[in-house]
């Protein structure tokens, strides 16, 4: 599906609207008016764009839904036509190669990538270290419970089970960098960097805590193994007991 919002266009086919094509227009959020692209997400999705086959592109051949764009990957397809504003986010693009990525970088996008839906789908390794030594901030984000593996955890949604597939996907990625992607980055994408998502004079008084012997070095990796183990749940300054969460 190629959809417009405003200034916001994706490359959907998983969405509920997938066989409708003509655009939806909406007023964009005045927050957030850059591009959001659910983008090279799947192999079916590179398929139909790059080589024009493949079961999506069968499959909306038979509803009478030709692709216009041309081919090529979808990343490069926007950038071509002149779609990806600056400070763009990308959502999942889990399939990227070098040139992609630069694209991304040349527009100051954020990367949104989740982890265990990632691997949930087998998809190819996810350039995680390109994205980050080209410059692209990576936030991690969830999907749906149909898109992890069961059982599924306590507390399902939790971006620290996103940050621990982070750490198993990736082994050279350091817990504190893993961290930084699901508090400060996750803010800076919600575009509420100055309130949360860091500890500082001025931000909400949001934290937790849990209990600790290690050393300074090993902290990052202790809280994201620490689900559900928190002895301090603090939100707006107010103090929650930890039953509240359960």
């Amino acid at each position: 599906m190629e959809r417009w919002v405003g200034r916001l266009i994706a490359s959907c086919p998983l969405h509920d609207n997938a066989l409708s094509l003509g655009g939806t227009r909406q007023p964009a959020s005045e927050s957030r008016k850059n591009l959001l692209g659910s983008s090279g997400r799947i192999p079916e999705e590179i398929s139909y764009f790059q080589e024009a086959n493949g079961p999506l592109f069968d499959w909306l051949s038979r509803a009478g839904i030709q692709n216009t764009w041309g081919q090529g990957h979808p990343i490069r397809l926007l950038d071509r036509s002149q779609l990806i504003p600056q400070g763009m986010l990308a959502i999942h693009a889990n399939i990227l190669e070098a040139r992609d990525i630069q694209i991304l970088a040349s527009h100051r996008a954020t990367m949104v990538h989740c982890p265990r839906s990632h691997a949930f789908f087998d998809h190819p390794p996810f350039p995680l270290h390109d994205c980050l030594q080209a410059g692209i901030p990576v936030a991690l984000g969830t999907d749906s419970l149909a898109t992890i593996k069961k059982p599924a955890p306590i507390h399902p949604f939790h971006l620290f089970h996103e940050a621990k597939e982070a750490l198993k996907q990736f082994p050279t990625l350091r817990p504190s960098t893993a961290l930084g992607m699901i508090t400060f980055q996750a803010a800076k994408v919600l575009g509420l960097e100055k309130k949360v998502g860091s500890l500082a004079p001025g931000m909400a008084c949001d934290w937790i805590s849990t209990p600790y012997g290690g050393t300074p070095e090993d902290a990052a990796a202790s809280i994201i193994e620490s689900i559900p183990e928190w002895d301090h749940v603090v939100s707006a300054g107010q103090p929650f007991r930890q039953e509240a969460f359960e």
